[in-house]
């Protein structure tokens, strides 16, 4: 083997050495929701979610502009108030049926290495059933399209980052992602550094779900949002 390549090999690998140490597992602030029986919002045991070190929170407070701008419930403004769950003041913000969206303006691009979602915490006490807290409502999200663009109306240069819209009901073409049941885990997304000023969420309502099984007839075509956090760079 040629000297040069052994000098290269050896810089590859201490780059990617740096690049291992630089990564940092990402957390959330979020206060506890109020019927919650964990004390913080958490993710599945296993892989932790890893972002560069230096990632910081870039959506608290930022503007929430949507495709439904007088929500049936709350205001737009909850969605990034960083308020999971107040005793006394209202927490989440509800949109009209059908498709709609969100849309969270970052003031400027960054590379953004995380987008954590929560439509839904987890069920109050009147929804546990005298078999136990195993047996409870969720909620199970379709139609679920999240994308980045430096252009306001997501016309030109858009990047989807996550897509569980199966059938392209949206019109943003057919996504791979899971339908998955929303908790206090909410939906982590990794963008990859993909960089942008705004990130626009589109849902189209939810399903009641029992102990993780779909309920027969038990969907709703209205769009919840607790909060979104984005982290970049």
């Amino acid at each position: 083997m040629k000297a040069t390549n052994r000098i290269s090999i050896a810089v590859f690998l201490l780059t990617c050495a740096g690049c291992q140490q630089s990564m940092v597992e990402l957390e959330t602030d979020l206060r506890p929701a109020k019927h919650d029986r964990t004390q913080k919002p958490r993710r599945k045991s296993g892989e932790p979610f890893l972002v560069p070190q230096g990632t910081r929170l870039l959506s608290r407070g930022v503007e929430v502009t949507s495709s439904d701008m007088e929500p049936i419930i709350g205001e737009l403004k909850l969605v990034t108030d960083g308020n999971k769950e107040t005793p006394d003041e209202l927490y989440f913000v509800e949109l009209m049926p059908g498709l709609q969206w969100v849309q969270l303006d970052l003031g400027k691009p960054y590379a953004l290495y995380a987008i954590l979602v929560w439509h839904y915490y987890l069920p109050g006490p009147d929804d546990y059933r005298p078999q136990g807290e195993s047996n409870f409502l969720a909620h199970v999200y379709e139609d679920v399209v999240v994308q980045i663009s430096n252009d306001p109306a997501f016309k030109k240069d858009v990047t989807t980052v996550f897509n569980n819209d199966h059938d392209n009901s949206a019109g943003l073409g057919k996504g791979k992602d899971d339908t998955y049941l929303e908790t206090s885990e909410g939906r982590w997304i990794n963008p990859k550094g993909v960089e942008g000023r705004y990130v626009r969420l589109y849902s189209r309502g939810h399903k009641v779900a029992w102990s993780g099984e779909p309920v027969r007839g038990g969907g709703t075509e209205l769009n919840r949002y607790i909060e979104v956090e984005v982290y970049g760079k």
